[in-house]
């Protein structure tokens, strides 16, 4: 029973501190109010996340690999906790845990960036404590209890932004919670369709071709395929959003902006999924090599778009092999295999992780 308690008055410490830090940092974000009705806040952490997405989905024959993979993503939390708590705390403290595969990772994970944040002189403040109590909770109870926690908080983000705000957050209350709680189905479909009041006010509001309408219509894309990828209307969905994007960056793919080519990277993936889903393996593999032509121009963008691309042009690779091989198109996924055995991101994060363990000796 007491033990019960002590996670009990943890968990109500997170929302505490979740409070605190939304609370704190709406004083210093005067132009919240106009930038979280079209789009989320900016987050500096999401490299990380792409770092154990591709943990996750690289073959475990690729041991080596999957350990530097893992090893640059504790490494990234160094860069990240230089940043705002409100740009970070979001990915670092509510995404992060869903992808990392285990409680023998996830343990180090929370000990790591505790440890970061106390050495840059940061103990007092509310992400650090939110580390800690979770950190706690996990070593004191379980990940059920953890993950319960974390996913009251995402409900507690929403009634923090309302009230901050003075209204909910319409993106917000469109996305987040939902998505990353997890909870799919048509019993949402008023939660994907609530996006098209805001994609009616953007275009109003800045144009058809604005990049606010984009960014609107992208996050209805991204929310529907996690809510429910089924809807009939998802299709058309995703082609009206791939058309917008081709019309707003005129001229050759190679010559488009980085967040266009991100973009319809990202949509060709969903859209991949969702024809493997039905039954149309080909037009997946159609897509997925649409996805992967969009992420290696963005590689080769010499930018802070590099590394993120490396990544999917990993993980888009990886899911084709696997589609490949499914419907018996063995040659073809044997190349696709020889070329994420040979991925020069890969060779350059060998290298990078070997120099560094060097150094430490």
């Amino acid at each position: 029973m007491a033990h019960a308690n002590l996670t009990d008055r943890r968990t109500q410490e997170l929302f505490v501190n979740l409070n605190d830090l939304i609370q704190g940092s709406s004083r210093n974000h005067a132009g919240w109010d106009l930038h979280l009705r079209f789009d989320f806040l900016p987050s500096s952490a999401i490299h990380l996340l792409d770092m154990f997405e591709l943990f996750n989905r690289l073959p475990a024959t690729l041991s080596r690999q999957r350990g530097a993979v893992l090893r640059r993503a504790f490494l990234l939390l160094e860069d990240v906790i230089t940043h705002d708590p409100i740009e970070m705390f979001r990915t670092i403290v509510l995404d992060a845990p869903h992808l990392i595969p285990s409680f023998d990772i996830l343990s180090p994970y929370l000990v790591h960036f505790y440890r970061l944040l106390c050495v840059s002189k940061r103990e007092g403040e509310p992400i650090t404590r939110l580390v800690m109590l979770m950190q706690q909770i996990m070593s004191g109870a379980s990940e059920k209890e953890l993950f319960w926690g974390i996913g009251r908080m995402h409900e507690h983000c929403l009634n923090y932004y309302g009230h901050v705000l003075g209204r909910k957050s319409e993106l917000d209350q469109r996305d987040g919670v939902d998505v990353r709680c997890g909870e799919q189905g048509p019993a949402h479909r008023h939660t994907i369709e609530c996006y098209n009041g805001v994609l009616t006010d953007a275009i109003t509001q800045f144009g058809p071709a604005a990049d606010e309408v984009i960014t609107v219509e992208h996050n209805q894309v991204v929310a529907t395929a996690f809510l429910d990828a089924e809807w009939d209307g998802f299709r058309e969905l995703c082609g009206r959003h791939l058309d917008r994007l081709r019309a707003a960056d005129e001229g050759p793919m190679g010559q488009w902006k980085s967040k266009s080519l991100e973009r319809y990277a990202w949509v060709k993936y969903i859209a991949s999924k969702l024809a493997v889903k039905l039954g149309d393996a080909e037009a997946g593999v159609e897509c997925l090599k649409e996805a992967i032509r969009a992420a290696e121009y963005l590689e080769a963008q010499d930018n802070k778009w590099r590394e993120s691309a490396s990544c999917h042009v990993l993980r888009y690779q990886i899911e084709l092999e696997d589609v490949l091989r499914m419907i018996d198109r063995l040659e073809e996924a044997k190349d696709v295999q020889a070329r994420i055995c040979s991925s020069k991101y890969l060779r350059d994060l060998m290298r990078r992780d070997m120099a560094e363990n060097e150094a430490y000796r």
